[in-house]
């Protein structure tokens, strides 16, 4: 495949400036030079000779091309009835080397990432476990003990496949559903269920504890004052135990109308509660 022509070039404004032969152009010559320059480069650095084209190249007329071709055209190498720019050739090897080194350096690391799990792997049966597992995901210490490597494959996509078709609990969308309806009750507006992260949370809970628990948890949180403005499932798994203490009832207020849930005892809370940072 042929490698694609570079688009542009560094331009450097100190040494451009610093030129002597740019320092004395007009304006006029200075535009012609550096359309010209742009020329060369789009060329590959190769522009005839031909100071009829030169000119239109440059969007010069006649009479004014006579008097600035001299000092645009000084700027360029001539051979062969080939006008070439130093500069020019000098960053075109620079883009050259980059790409080349690069290149190198990606061949390199693609090679060595290929490589590591075949040296990785040696002679013995252990050793290509390791290799099989970093390319199939295959379980290591299972093929180390059984040199057939299709057959623990074949098993760990099949545990793989069993765990991606485990049922969901209908107890989460039960509680959801319920809880939807509840929240408006009581708070007179629409409760906004955000994606799969609160299903996540209820499925650790409902997994300590029944849906009539859970329940009973979640209305004495709606009707207590602390969390007034502040209730859904993340506060509600978090303070869970919060809500599962008896109320204090005074006597101008109505027994609480939700039963008393189980309390979690602090290990059970620590395995329903994600870890920090963690939303998968």
């Amino acid at each position: 495949m042929t490698a694609k022509k570079p688009p542009s070039f560094q331009f450097y404004p100190k040494d451009f400036l610093a030129d002597d032969n740019v320092d004395v152009m007009t304006n006029e010559e200075l535009g012609a030079y550096i359309r010209l320059m742009c020329h060369a480069w789009i060329a590959e650095n190769r522009l005839t000779a031909d100071e009829e084209k030169l000119r239109k190249l440059a969007r010069a007329v006649p009479c004014d091309w006579q008097k600035i071709c001299h000092a645009v055209l000084s700027c360029f190498d001539y051979s062969d009835n080939v006008l070439s720019h130093k500069r020019l050739a000098e960053e075109r090897e620079k883009q050259r080397l980059y790409s080349k080194q690069k290149s190198k350096s990606g061949k390199a690391g693609a090679k060595a990432r290929w490589d590591k799990p075949l040296q990785d792997a040696g002679d013995d049966g252990k050793g290509m476990a390791e290799a099989c597992e970093c390319h199939s995901g295959a379980n290591a210490t299972a093929m180390a003990n059984d040199s057939s490597s299709s057959s623990s494959s074949s098993s760990s996509s099949i545990k793989k496949e069993s765990r991606r078709r485990t049922p969901p609990n209908p107890d989460i969308k039960t509680f959801l559903d319920w809880w939807v309806i509840e929240y408006k009750s009581n708070r007179g507006q629409d409760y906004v269920i955000s994606g799969g992260k609160e299903g996540r949370l209820l499925k650790g809970l409902l997994a300590k504890v029944t849906l009539d628990e859970v329940k009973a948890a979640a209305g004495r949180m709606l009707n207590a004052e602390w969390c007034r403005d502040s209730a859904d499932i993340g506060l509600l798994v978090s303070n869970y135990n919060k809500f599962t203490a008896e109320p204090k009832v005074t006597d101008d207020e109505p027994e609480h109308k939700y039963p008393k849930p189980r309390n979690l005892s602090e290990e059970e809370l620590r395995i329903v509660l994600p870890v920090p940072g963690d939303d998968e």
